[in-house]
Parts: structure tokens; sequence; C-alpha cells
């Protein structure tokens, strides 16, 4: 410590000046020298040092960093004195002047950094990283809290994780347990066990509890989903209650009985015992139109709900039974059961009625005629059959009488439509000629009135009739049936007339083989036994319409072909719109105006020998339904869809089908199993109908699902309903006048040898429309006697075979019984029971005892059919004697694979065999080259073979096998299977031996096959031969000399043009296409649209007209060129190149100014989103040919093209023969370096043999 008085400082000796006279190197006499005056003493003060200041809250003691200065070299030190903490530098002078209070060395402690990152650390905190050294007193306690606090929770967490582990073990232990519990099968139905476990917020201990209490039977899950009912309703309907319990005892998945019936809300529906009324009617309606979905989808759609009436009659038993709820007989026919009472009330009732039926006065019911309603909607839970009319007939009754049926059945519909909010807009029926009066009486009474909404749009088609009944109300005729009596036609032995030529079932066979058809082949399309077969009916009619025109041959079969092609394209223009799943509603309507075109020419020309009257009729019925149809919706709902293939009966047969499985060993159902079991029909019909893939459509009845170029989508799909369809059915892009006049221009296009035709009836000035082709009503007019479908009486129906009387009289004795167990009187109060012979007996066994000795079988021919059981049954094994040929996997075959451009011979053996998208066991090796048959398959290793393979030097070439053999697929048409000699040379090791002479004949003969394939050579090569790379096993070689062997050559001329593509349009000379530059193809190709004369819609690849090439381009802003769906171009298909980039082509640019590209037609995509492209440069003569009502100037931005690039591509024509050598392909060049060259042998080869 320093004392804090003043202190006098010595001034410092200032040195005297010497004389100047004086040589400091002289010797100076001190004594000679003048005094020195005395230094004035100086007073001093001690230095102050550096007073260090703290924020409030600190003190020096707590918040100064000690420890540095035991640390590092700090040029400081510290004090405390009197309350302040002053820092004073080590090199302190300790005294200043009075002016002054820290010397010098104490002022500059202040801009020390040292001393300022102290502060900085004191007032900011420090960092976790900072060496304790510099921490404060503070800091440090802090810090030493929190390592602290961190230990503790890590010691927490620690003692929480080991905790946390011993309870997953337990759990792990605890699922393994019900895994094991799981995997014993104690228990069916374990996803309802897990499924109440985790609704009761279970674990795997609770779950596992709930487990080992259902397999010991004290515990049954209650939680059923919506398909555990649907199941359980389809055991109880289809198989009774029996079926229905044990379903439930024994699959654990079923709820029992009494759930399953509270479930069924289906009313029983009443039975028209004499004739229908509207009472009953509307009782049936309330009971099947009173579904939750119903309701719900009628309040979804917010507009009238359109309604198709479907009629069609089922065979029943002729037999009176009683009606226990109405106290009826059921089984007199409604034409004539009036004249006695119907009502049982007494035994007389009873005696009267069997004498009536005895004597002839009235009749039996052979038949009911089924009425139904199906709702044209999408709602899978709505559209089916719902049936409202059960009504037994004779089938005594004219066309004016059944017109009264149907029409009280219109009637009651028309009751209720304020609160069904339904509406008629077509009645529906099969081919039957009684309802045909019947519906024609009833749909064409008047025309079409002017001031209905339909008028505007509908009164411009020309040669559309337009006669209507009630509410606009027309007759519609089923498509299925339509099409199964065009095949039945196409079967009579006297044939059809097709404008003057007489086509008979001999002349389409003879035509068939022509194109390639097999024998066995057309035997399936003409078996004459088989008239129902819906499959049948369209393969015939697939076959007649694919014909292609013959160009060669004698002029009888020349015009023979243009016939059949002509009926074809008119079978095609009726089936499309109904099978194919890819049209739009306008196209659909487009297509049925050509079938009207058609069939009103040839019905001009031909008459009932093109096709009988009354077919005629149905078709134009047929077709004259959906355009009402779908202009009804178009004006009760603009912004709807609308499914055609929900019209005619299918729903109905449908129904039927599923009837006719629940009635067990009945070859027919009476009126009252009828009766009992269309309720539970109906709610089958609509479970399948939500569940499709619960069932299995009869084959005879369906029809297959195709695309537009008609190819089959899936086998697998039963039927097509609306959930499949892929087209645009939306009503509000539908133009009828477009679509009419498109049906007639597309008969001009496919068709031009119908034009003069077309021309002939716009000049006719009768009044001709689809109804009076002639002028007439056909309705009006009498038939001829040859005028039928048939050449014989069609007795299939009246068939009659034996049928288990025993079976029958204990199915109706159990029926009997039930009924005789219910003696609680019904709410109408009637007695259950009768007086017989003094004894009080039930009704229903009265009526039995009566009934006894009047017994009538009929045919169980259609229980089997409308089942789906084969008619043949089908056998897995193969009749070697008897049995057509068949290909097996496992067999061996010869086939061609591409090798560098080159074709070569491969043996393989079968692996698979495809037939559309199914994988099959075996195909018959006449069915073989049929499209759509594939054969997967490895190669078979040929070797040379050697003295020891082979003795006698008859077989040169042996198989040997190989470690990994390389798989392909090729189509069957291109496969030969061989039959090889196995040998057992004395090594031991088997093969095949064979020799060259077969090889190349082999090789010859599938040569042969891809040479007359209808695509270029070039193109066949690169699509339909897979490819395979050069190993040392393929090709075949000769390993002595390395030659490769058996290459399938051409000659010079076939070579030339198998080596690449040509130009069609360039001759002289011949301007080859480099494969590798698309960019250059389409740069000439358009120069020939532009500049070369060529009209019409072309391609811009191969310049073909279309639609020939269909190009489909890829969804999103930057489109390309869908490879998977484009197809029918040979050039497209060989580029090497695998397509072209889209955005480059579709750029002008100096060294290559084409930009045509295939861009979307904007109204066709409207119409259809997956319509095909079209080009850029006849993108006009698209729009004029197939939207002339449209303004081009709104379009012209997709076909304009710029100056420069006219003149471009102007000088391109010009110049077009100069053409660049196609660039070397240095990837191939490099590898043939590396495996040496491709040596061809030329005694191996084709070309050899050809000479």
């Amino acid at each position: 410590m320093h004392d804090d008085g003043p202190v006098e400082a010595l001034s410092p000796i200032q040195p005297h000046p010497l004389p100047a006279d004086i040589n400091t190197q002289d010797v100076i006499d001190v004594e000679a020298l003048p005094d020195l005056p005395k230094p004035k003493r100086q007073r001093t003060y001690p230095c102050s040092g550096y007073l260090l200041t703290f924020p409030p809250g600190m003190t020096p003691h707590l918040d100064y960093s000690f420890p540095l200065h035991h640390r590092l070299a700090v040029p400081w030190g510290y004090e405390w004195r009197q309350g302040r903490f002053i820092l004073r530098a080590n090199t302190c002078l300790e005294t200043v002047r009075k002016s002054e209070t820290s010397c010098p060395a104490c002022l500059a402690i202040k801009d020390d950094p040292s001393l300022g990152s102290i502060i900085q650390r004191r007032d900011n905190g420090v960092h976790e990283s900072t060496n304790l050294d510099f921490y404060t007193h503070r800091q440090l306690v802090e810090r030493f809290n929190q390592k602290e606090r961190q230990v503790n929770t890590l010691k927490l967490e620690g003692l929480n994780q080991r905790k946390m582990v011993q309870g997953k073990v337990g759990a792990l232990d605890n699922n393994k347990r019900l895994l094991v519990a799981i995997r014993s099968g104690s228990v069916e139905g374990v996803e309802r066990i897990l499924r109440a476990g985790y609704k009761r917020g279970l674990g795997a201990r609770g779950i596992l509890a709930l487990y080992e209490r259902a397999a010991e039977g004290a515990y049954r899950p209650q939680s059923y989903e919506e398909s555990d009912f649907l199941r359980g309703i389809l055991f109880w309907r289809i198989g009774g209650g029996r079926l229905a319990s044990m379903a439930h005892r024994c699959l654990n998945q079923i709820p029992s009985l009494s759930v399953i019936r509270r479930n069924s809300t289906m009313a029983r529906l009443k039975a028209s015992h004499g004739k229908p009324t509207t009472a009953e009617i509307e009782s049936n309606l309330s009971a099947v139109l009173g579904s939750d979905e119903l309701q719900i989808s009628r309040q979804e759609s917010g507009f009238v709900q359109h309604v198709v009436a479907m009629f069609d009659e089922i065979s029943v038993e002729k037999r009176i039974r009683w009606d226990d709820v109405d106290n009826c007989f059921l089984g007199p026919c409604r034409n004539h059961g009036g004249k006695v009472s119907l009502a049982f009330n007494s035994m007389e009732d009873l005696v009267e009625l069997f004498r009536s039926l005895d004597s002839g006065e009235i009749h039996y019911s052979s038949e009911a005629t089924v009425g139904a309603l199906g709702i044209l909607t999408n709602n899978k839970r709505v559209y089916g059959a719902r049936p409202v009319l059960i009504s037994g007939t004779c089938k005594r009754e004219t066309g004016h009488e059944h017109a009264r049926v149907l029409t009280t059945v219109m009637d009651a519909i028309t009751n209720t439509k304020s609160r069904t909010n339904l509406r008629i807009v077509s009645i529906a029926s099969d081919g039957e000629t009684r309802r045909g009066s019947a519906l024609f009486e009833m749909t064409c009474k008047i025309p079409l009135s002017p001031s209905s909404p339909l008028f505007n749009l509908l009164d411009p088609l020309v040669l559309l009739n337009l006669l209507v009944g009630d509410d606009d109300v027309t007759a519609d005729k089923d498509y299925k049936h339509i099409i199964k009596r065009l095949r039945n036609l196409l079967l009579r032995k006297r044939g059809i007339h097709i404008l003057d030529r007489h086509i008979t079932p001999s002349i389409i066979k003879k035509h068939l083989r022509l194109n390639g058809a097999t024998s066995e082949h057309i035997q399936s399309l003409f078996k004459p036994d088989d008239k129902q077969d819906v499959p049948l009916a369209y393969q015939l009619m697939r076959d007649l319409w694919a014909l292609p025109p013959l160009v060669s041959g004698n002029l009888e079969d020349v015009e023979t072909r243009n016939a059949l092609r002509i009926f074809g394209k008119f079978a095609k223009y009726l089936i499309f719109p109904y099978i194919c799943v890819d049209l739009s509603l306008s196209l659909q309507l487009q297509y049925l105006s050509a079938a009207v075109h058609v069939a009103i020419i040839m019905f001009r020309q031909s008459g009932p020998s093109f096709i009988p009257s009354l077919l005629y009729m149905d078709i134009m019925i047929m077709i004259k339904n959906v355009i009402f149809c779908v202009a009804k919706g178009k004006v009760d709902d603009p912004d709807g869809k609308f499914w055609i293939i929900l019209l005619g009966t299918d729903r109905l047969e449908t129904l039927f089908g599923i009837l006719r499985t629940i009635i067990g060993t009945d070859a027919n159902v009476d009126e009252l199993q009828l009766l009992q079991r269309l309720t539970g029909t109906v709610e089958v019909s609509n479970i399948l109908i939500q569940k499709p893939e619960w069932d299995s459509r009869p084959r005879r009845l369906k029809l297959p699902a195709v695309d537009k170029d008609g190819v089959v989508i899936d086998s697998k799909v039963d039927h097509i309903n609306p959930g499949a369809w892929r087209g645009d059915v939306s009503l509000a892009g539908v133009s009828f006048l477009t679509c009419w006049r498109g049906g007639r221009r597309l008969v001009q296009d496919e068709l031009p040898e119908l034009a003069p035709y077309l021309t002939l009836l716009d000049e006719d000035t009768r009044d001709i429309d689809m109804f009076s082709p002639l002028g007439k009503l056909l309705f009006d007019q009498p038939l001829a006697p040859d005028d039928n479908e048939d050449d014989d009486p069609d007795d299939e129906e009246d068939t009659t075979t034996a049928v288990n009387p025993a079976a029958t009289s204990v199915m109706i004795d159990l029926e009997d019984d039930l009924v005789e167990m219910e003696v609680t009187p019904t709410p109408n109060g009637f007695e259950r029971s009768v007086m017989m012979d003094g004894k009080n007996i039930n009704k229903a066994r009265a009526i039995k005892i009566y009934s006894e000795h009047r017994t009538f079988a009929t045919s169980t021919d259609r229980l089997k059919r409308v089942q789906g059981i084969p008619r043949f049954n089908v056998t897995e094994y193969i009749d070697s004697e008897t049995a057509t040929p068949v290909l097996e996997p496992g067999d061996t075959i010869a086939t061609l694979l591409l090798c560098e451009d080159h074709l070569f011979l491969c043996l393989g053996a079968v692996t698979d065999i495809s037939i559309g998208t199914s994988s099959a066991d075996y195909v018959e090796l006449d069915v073989l080259s049929e499209d759509g048959v594939f054969i997967t398959f490895q190669i078979i290793n040929l070797v040379r073979a050697t003295v020891e393979d082979d003795a006698t030097s008859t077989h040169d070439w042996r198989t040997r096998q190989r470690e990994k053999p390389d798989t392909f697929r090729i189509s069957g048409q291109f496969v030969q299977p061989v039959t090889l000699t196995l040998a057992v040379p004395p090594t031991g090791k088997t093969f095949w031996p064979v020799d060259s002479n077969t090889l190349l004949e082999l090789a010859r003969d599938l040569l042969r096959r891809v040479n007359s394939s209808p695509l270029s050579l070039a193109s066949r090569k690169n699509t339909i031969i897979p490819s395979a790379k050069r190993t040392r096993e393929f090709p075949y070689r000769e390993e002595s000399v390395g030659k490769v062997c058996f290459n399938c050559e051409l000659d010079s001329q076939q070579q030339r043009h198998a080596d690449g593509l040509f130009c069609s349009f360039c001759s002289k000379p011949s301007v080859p296409f480099d494969l590798t530059q698309p960019k250059m193809i389409l740069t000439h190709i358009g120069s020939h649209i532009l500049h070369g004369g060529l009209t019409g819609e072309r391609c811009g690849m191969c310049g073909a007209l279309a639609p020939q090439c269909q190009y489909f381009l890829t969804k999103g802003a930057n489109p390309q060129v869908d490879r998977e769906r484009t197809h029918g171009c040979p050039v497209f298909d060989s580029l090497e190149t695998r397509g072209f980039r889209y955005a480059t082509a579709a750029q002008s640019i100096a060294s290559n100014p084409c930009s045509n590209v295939p861009i979307r037609c904007q109204i066709c995509t409207r119409q259809n989103p997956k319509a095909a492209a079209i080009w850029k440069y006849t993108a006009k003569a698209h729009y004029m040919s197939k939207h002339p009502t449209a303004d081009l100037n709104l379009y012209k931005s997709d076909w304009e093209l710029s100056k420069s690039e006219e003149a471009a591509m102007k000088k391109e024509y010009r110049e077009r023969a100069k053409k660049s050598k196609p660039k070397k392909n240095r990837a191939k060049e490099k590898s043939k370096k590396e495996i040496g060259e491709l040596v061809i042998s030329q005694a191996h080869s084709t070309r050899t043999t050809q000479r």
C-alpha cells in the first residue's frame, strides 16, 4: 500500500553547455569550470491506477476472473481499497503530477483487449467450451449447478429407460404369445377378435385373453362389417336358413340367422292372382323402392331419375298353390282365371277351380310375366333390377291384351311419380313377337309434339322415326338378344342377301378359312345347336368385321368378300357401342347412326332377304330408343352422364339367373316359389352388383369389354358395367345432329361402295325413315311366309324332359308343412284350413291332395345354362388318338431371334403359354397362330455332334445343356413345335440329335411366316421378333471355323428392303430412312405433306392416311409420344431410338425446319380425354373432316406455320433426294471389335437353300 500524501520529486540534473572554444578532445580542467545551477525540487502525487466498475447486482468478489492472473501473464494487478476495485499496471510509475490522476501505464489498461474480453464475458456470459480459468466465481457456481442438474437428469432418464425396456420385453413376450396362439388356428375369424380388441383399447395381453376365451368357446365377437352381413344374406337367400346357421357356426365370420334377418329390409312382393291391378303394382313399388340407398341416390341427383321398365317371361311349373298372405290361388292364368273365384274361402272354391282346369275353361300358367324397374345410374347399390309385377299367363293372349297388362304397370308408376321422383323413359323386352306388337301399340301412338323439349334436338335427324307414346316413352329391345339373333341369321341354310350377293354359311366359312381361321375355330362359331351363346355370336361378328379386302382371286370371291365386309361393318356399328369401353357417348351415337344408314340401304335393296322384317324393326327400335333416352337425359339432367349399356333387359336376365340358382332341384319354379324367392333374388342381385368379385356370370351371357382397337381388355371381367366404362359419357358434350351426320360420314368413308345408295336415299321423295325404309311402316305390312328368322320352328324352349317327381314332391311337401305349422291367424282374419272329408286340414295340404295326379314336367336345360354350368364337361386330359394336338410347357419349339440385325433359327423349351392376359396350361396347335397367343421359352444350346454322339453321322448337331439359358417371349404365329428323338450314348448323358437339313427347313418355314406378316419387314424385325445378344452359345456356330449358322437370309430384292425403310413417295431415286434420326424422317415426310400434293390426314412418320397410324401423347404440360399405346406406324415401330424427343421435334430450326409433331385436337380431347393425337401439318384437314361445324379461326393456331418454316420446308422438298448416309452406331462397332465380326456360314444359311 502507498501513502496518499504529496511527495516532492527532485528535478533531473540538466547538462551544462561547454564553451565553444573548448575542444572535447582536449584535457579539461575541472577546477576551471564554473559552478552548475542547483535544480528546483517539484511536488508529486501517488498514481490512482484504473478503477474497474461493476453493474448493479455484481461485485468484484463474485464477478471478476481472478484465476486468469494465475493462468496468464496479465499486465496488471488488482487491489481493493475503500470499496473500490482498482487495477494497477505492472509498470506503474506510482506517482503522477498534480494535474494527473493515473500514470500512463495504468491509463493504458482501459484499452487493453484482455480487459475488454473479461468485461464481455462478465456481462454476456461464457461459452460452454470456454476454459474454467476464464469463469468468474459466480459463473463457476452456475456452471457446476447446471452440470449437477444434467447428471441428475441423465440418471433419471437411464432409470426410466431401464424400466421401459423391461416393459417392452414384456410386451414383446405378449406379442409372441399372441402370434403363437393365432398360428395355432384354434379360432377362425381372428380379424374380428383383433378388431373388437382394438375398439376396446386393449393391448396384446388383453387381446390374447380374448383369443383364449374364444378358443374355449366362452367368447364370440359380435362386431361384424358390412361384408359379413352381405355374405350372411347370400347364404340365407340362396341356401336357406339351415345353410346360414351352418355358416355362422363353421366360418365364425357370418352373423347368426336372427341378426341376418334383422339386417334384411326387403319386403315380400305381391303376385297378381288375376289380371294385374294398379294397387298391387303400387304395393310392390313401395317394397322395392324404399331402400336407404335409393333414397340417398335420389337426394344426391337432385333431378328426376330415369327408369327402364323391363318385361320378360320365365317358365313356371303348371301347379296350383295357395298364397297364405292373400288367401288366393296361384297358378291359373291371368287371361282366363277370372272366370272362377280365385279366393280360397271354402272347399267348393277348390273343387270348382280344378273342374274348370280339367275342362279347359281356364288354364294353368305356363309362364309368368315379370316386370321390373332398372334405374339409369352408376350407383352400384341402386341400379339392380327391382321387380314390380308377377303375373302368370297361358300365352294365349293377344298383343292388345298384353298391352293392357303393361299399361297397368305404367299407370301405377305414373301414380307414384310425385313420391318416387321416377320417370319411365323406355319399355324394354326381348324379341318376343306378342310383346312387340303390344309395345308398338303403346310407344308409337303419336308423332313427337313440337312443344316437347325433345323436338328441337331430334327433329333435324333425317331418317329418325319420331313416333312416341305417353310422356314421350319409347320401346326398347335387348342388345344381347339382337346379337344372338344376328348370329342365328347367319346359321340359316338359306342364308341372306347383301346387295346382289347370296351369302350362305358355307360361303362365310370359306372366307374365314381364306383369312387364316382354323377349321376348329370355324366349327365352334357355327354350332347350330347352341343359339343362345352370346360370346360365340360376338366372335363370329368380330371375325366378319375384321375381314380384309380380297385383292386377288376370282371376281366372285372378291365381290362376295366386299359383301361380307359390309355386313361385318354393320355388325361392328351395332355392337361396338356396347362393348368398347373407350368410346365416348358421342361416338356411341355416331356408330349407331352408321348402323341405321347401312341397315336402311341394305333393306331397301334386298328387303327381308337381308334380315327379316321383325329383326330389322327390333334393331331400329333399339337404336331409336338410345337416341330418345339420351335426349331425355340431356333435357332432365344436362350435366349428368348416360350409359347405354344400362338399357335393355340384361339386369332382369341377371335376376332370373340368380333365381334359378336358388330353386335347387326343381326344373322351374311355380308361381308361389317365384313370389317367395324373387324378393330374396332382388337382395342377392343387389349384393352381387356391389360385390361383383363374389360372382361368376354365365359364360353364355357375357360380352367382352374391348378397347377402341377391339382388343379384349381383361378376360376376367364378368360383365360391362358403368364403373368399367372409360369413355366420356357426359350429356353436356353430345350434339345429336353432329353425331347423326358423323354416322353417315363414317359409312361414306369406310364403305365407299354404299355412297351411291345414300344419294338415292336422299333423292327418294317418299316418307322414308328408319321404320319405313320403303315409304310405309313395316308394322302395318303383312309378313311374307319366308319372312322369319329360322328355317324351322324353334322348339328349344318347348323341349320337355322328365324331372324327378320325387324331388319335386318332397320340396312341395316341405313348403306346405312349413305353411301348416304357422297356425297364427293372418291380419286379414281368414282361416288357414278347410273341411275336407270331415277333417279340418290346411289349405296348402288340400291343394296338394287335389293336384296329386296333375303334374307337368318341363325342361331342365335352362337351369344349367343360367347357373353357368357348361353344357359339355371339360376334361383335363387329352386323348392322343382323337384330340387336337396341343403345345404344353416343356415342349420343344423352333422359332427366330434377332441378333445384330440378322434373323437366326433358335430351338427353345416352352416355359409358359399366355392367351390374352391369362396363363394357360396348353394351347391347341390350330389356334397357336391366333392373335393374343404368346410363348415364353428358354434357348436350347446346339453344338456340332461328334462320332461318339452319332456313329452313323446321320445327325451333325446335338443339344447341350446351358447353365443359365436366356428367356424370350414371342408370338405364337412364329413358333413351330418340333419333335426330337432322345439319344442315349454310351457316356450316359442324354441329348437330342438333329441334322442341318431339318434345321434349315424349319428356318425357311419360319422365315416365310415373317414375310407374310402385314407389317414391313424392317418393322417386323424390330417389333415382333425378340432380340438376343451375341454370345458363345448363340447364334449356333461351328466352333472349328468360328462361323455362325442357320441365318435366315433373303434374296437381294427382299434384303434391300429388310436393311431399312424407304420413303413410299420417293421412287426415282429411292430415299432410305435413317432410323437413328427421327427428326430427319419427320422433315422428309413433312415436305411431302406440305409440297408433295398429299391430302387428308396423314401420319407425319410414314405419310399413311388416318386412321392407320394411331399416336397417343402422355399427360402433363410437357407431353411425349406414348409408345405403349401408339400403334400402326411401321416407321415409328422401327426407330432404333425408341421414339423421338417431342420438345426437340416441335421446334423449327435452320438445320431441321420441320415442326410437325402429334398434337391434341382440342375438340376431340374435350369429348374424350384419351382420344388419339393428330399431326400439326394436317390438323386443318382433321378439323374440316371430323368437326365440320367448328369455327376454324378458333383453332388455326394448331396448324399455322411461320413464313421461314414454309420456305425452308419447300427447299427440303426440292432437295429431298440428297440424303446423307446413316450415322454409324459407334457402340455396336465397339462391341463387334471386342467379340469379333459376325461371320455367317453360307453352308448353313437359308439363302443357299433358296437358290
